[in-house]
């Protein structure tokens, strides 16, 4: 099964190592509003693809990951997407097929 794509991983004139470590929830939200970052999973928002590389929301802003973490991210994020299409797929099935009864009393 083909995954698709970070929208983050676009080429980016930096590389992750010359990146800062934090930055402001402010650039981050700027990110977002742009299209450019993507979170971990659907209901797992304060880890973010984005430039790259993964970032971790705390209280002050968002920190890079250091590679191995990233890594094991990366991982995961394969597994995430395919349990969230799962989790998708079930719920369009359960509002089709709770909607058939009603349209049959009509």
């Amino acid at each position: 099964m083909s995954l698709p794509a970070h929208p983050a991983d676009q080429p980016s004139s930096r590389e992750p190592d010359t990146l800062p470590v934090i930055i402001s929830h402010a650039d981050m939200n700027k990110a977002f509003d742009r299209g450019l970052v993507s979170p971990l999973g659907q209901t797992i928002a304060y880890a973010v693809h984005y430039q790259n590389t993964w970032w971790i929301h705390f209280e002050k802003g968002w920190i890079r990951t250091d590679k191995k973490l990233a890594d094991m991210l990366d991982a995961e994020a394969a597994r995430i997407t395919a349990q969230d299409a799962i989790v998708a797929r079930n719920a369009a099935i359960r509002a089709a097929t709770q909607a058939e009864p009603q349209e049959r009393q009509q």
